[in-house]
């Protein structure tokens, strides 16, 4: 039964994204500001209408016309429609560049000004990193997932953190928003193409203010984000 379900979920999904995307790119035409609200409602949508349901908490209020760098676990495939669709801010995620090899989705990455980034190629990662870094000093937020793959481990515990994300934020010099997502394990997760209806929770923590972390190494400020993912998690328990 869970088999047959998954596959009509995945038919309904790949309907709901042919429908979407030719609207999304039409949207791209207008200027961020009134694009972006509309794309958001339509992710936020199609996450409804293939059952998932999100429940979303603060730590305290973001500033919808702040800066951040949000750092978020990554639990599965559906994570970046859910945090983009969720974050209360402007923003464009720095990608695997493979994504952006995928027909029509990756074209659409790159005209919203997603940001690809090459794991294997350390040059090319940089490059990107330091794209990404003049982003956030112009004042554009930026989404990125530290861990840098899906987890691997029913119980969501938080990976291994790449160095490339604190490289980021100290050069960005932006204060840093930490996310938690949870619940996404039972939805589907890596290893499976099972996907079923269920509940995520995203909850953001403290905002980490840019002036705790001035002067940080990188990998001092790895474990100072690490320390406040991991608080989140602690909140849930």
């Amino acid at each position: 039964m869970r088999t047959i379900f998954s596959i009509f979920i995945w038919v309904w999904i790949f309907i709901l994204l042919l429908i979407f995307f030719p609207i999304v790119n039409i949207l791209l035409f207008l200027p961020r500001n009134q694009h972006d609200p509309m794309i958001k409602w339509m992710t936020r949508t199609m996450l409804t209408l293939i059952g998932v349901k999100v429940k979303v908490e603060f730590a305290e209020k973001l500033d919808k016309n702040g800066t951040y760098l949000f750092l978020s676990n990554h639990v599965n495939i559906l994570d970046t429609f859910l945090l983009y669709g969720y974050i209360p801010a402007i923003v464009r995620g720095v990608e695997l560049a493979s994504h952006f090899r995928w027909p029509i989705y990756g074209w659409t990455l790159r005209r919203m000004g997603n940001i690809p980034i090459d794991r294997v190629n350390a040059s090319k990662a940089i490059i990107s990193i330091n794209k990404a870094a003049a982003e956030l000093r112009k004042g554009n937020s930026i989404l990125m997932l530290p861990e840098g793959h899906r987890t691997r481990t029913s119980d969501e515990k938080l990976g291994k953190l790449m160095r490339g994300s604190f490289i980021l934020a100290r050069d960005g010099g932006r204060d840093i928003v930490p996310i938690i997502l949870s619940g996404g394990w039972e939805v589907t997760h890596r290893g499976s193409w099972k996907v079923l209806p269920g509940k995520i929770i995203m909850k953001f923590g403290k905002v980490i203010r840019e002036n705790e972390f001035r002067g940080l190494g990188t990998n001092e400020l790895r474990d100072l984000c690490r320390l406040r993912l991991e608080e989140i998690i602690e909140d849930e328990s």
